[in-house]
């Protein structure tokens, strides 16, 4: 219902793309986003980027920044995504892919994603198991970034806090322990995690050696790498 409740910003004709909003028109931006930033972080989960992208212009958005949004708009509503829970057998697990891009944004700025699913346990002989998608999340990194390495441990670091939040609402809801498995594709976070060599930029010495702890202590349990594919 929501979905189809959207409305697309009323651009005036004649108008350039490199033009800032009136008034009206950032006004009737800024509602429209909260309508689907509400929508992206419960069910469509598919138009996370796009929606952050927008967030970052909504201060002094221009017209083509209206006709961006205005293109989300008409995607969620002409193919709006269906969240499914499925039931599961067992201790359940966290499955947790977080990723970043460095630089990549048209801003020049760095973002970074995470799904977190749940999911149940590993069986011998089987590569497949049921899982559902309970957490979504694509920001904008505020942070300083000097590479990528850096942006993907950030993404990792922000994504096992919210498991470790997931895992103990979890625990009090219905008094099972979860697991924690990431999996990244940034193999440099793996082997670095296992390793005694010492980071090359200093503000990434705090959190790979808290990277090392967790993963020696058994809070994580399980940390692999993954193809970007």
């Amino acid at each position: 219902m929501c979905v189809s409740e959207l409305t697309e910003v009323v651009i005036p004709k004649g108008l350039k793309d490199e033009e800032k909003c009136d008034k009206d028109l950032h006004a009737a931006y800024r509602s429209l986003l909260g309508s689907i930033n509400w929508l992206q972080s419960r069910t469509q989960f598919q138009s996370c980027y796009q929606s952050s992208r927008c967030a970052s212009a909504a201060a002094s958005p221009t017209i083509g920044d209206c006709k961006t949004l205005n293109k989300l708009c008409r995607q969620i509503v002409g193919d709006p995504m269906e969240l499914m829970f499925w039931p599961l057998q067992g201790d359940p697990r966290l499955v947790a892919m977080p990723d970043a891009a460095f630089r990549n944004n048209s801003d020049k700025s760095s973002q970074r994603a995470m799904v977190v699913f749940m999911a149940e346990p590993r069986r011998e002989k089987s590569k497949n198991t049921k899982g559902s998608l309970i957490f979504f999340e694509s920001t904008k990194i505020k942070r300083t970034t000097l590479g990528t390495t850096v942006a993907e441990l950030y993404a990792l670091m922000k994504c096992y806090g919210t498991c470790q939040m997931l895992r103990g609402l979890i625990k009090d809801v219905t008094g099972l322990s979860s697991e924690i498995h990431m999996r990244t594709d940034a193999n440099s976070l793996v082997t670095t995690a296992s390793t005694t060599h010492v980071p090359e930029q200093q503000e990434t010495i705090h959190m790979i050696q808290m990277l090392r702890k967790e993963a020696c202590s058994g809070s994580i349990a399980d940390l692999s790498h993954i193809r970007t594919q």
